[in-house]
């Protein structure tokens, strides 16, 4: 019974532990920011070095998207495809999450 008790609470820990780690690993950090006044343009991804993302797939993840807020995100280039806003680069989110 006791290693049962020992198992259980083992089990409690890794799983809280689990939920505080950083979903996407070697992720880069940038913000959202609403390019509407521009043509062809909506929300971007500002990235700490002040390049442009103009992210393809958005919808696919369940996030908020609000002007302003933190993210940290892996990507790739959208090299074959070509947009209206010419703010940035075209990418493809792999994994994105508020900070």
């Amino acid at each position: 019974m006791k290693y049962i008790n020992l198992i259980i609470v083992v089990g409690i820990i890794l799983m809280f532990n689990s939920c505080t780690q950083n979903k996407c690993a070697n992720g880069v950090n940038g913000q959202f920011k609403n390019l509407n006044g521009l043509d062809g343009c909506n929300f971007v991804i500002e990235l700490e070095n002040n390049e442009i993302l103009i992210p393809t797939n958005l919808e696919e993840f369940n996030i908020e998207v609000l002007d302003g807020a933190s993210v940290s995100l892996t990507y790739a280039l959208q090299e074959d495809v070509m947009g209206i806003c010419m703010a940035g680069y075209i990418v493809k989110i792999e994994c994105i999450e508020l900070k």
